[in-house]
């Protein structure tokens, strides 16, 4: 639970956790981050692949070379280009 509190609490607030931040990832464009239903889709986001196992969903975005959460959430991974 307290995982689940620190995305939902980061990534909601912030757009981001450390990790994140540290790696250039952001979660949402910034229109999507702007949205009310932002730190709802965070949550979601998060429980699933918290439900999953935490690899499951991981290893097959990583097999696929897309980010399959986005399918469940609707919020994409988008790495920072400067």
């Amino acid at each position: 639970m307290v995982i689940l509190f620190y995305f939902m609490i980061a990534r909601g607030m912030y757009g981001c956790t450390l990790g994140d931040w540290a790696f250039d990832v952001q979660l949402g464009s910034e229109t999507e981050r702007n949205h009310i239903m932002y730190p709802f889709q965070v949550l979601f986001r998060t429980f699933v692949i918290m439900i999953t196992g935490i690899i499951l969903i991981p290893v097959v975005s990583l097999g696929f070379g897309k980010d399959m959460a986005y399918y469940f959430s609707g919020l994409k991974l988008y790495s920072r280009q400067y």
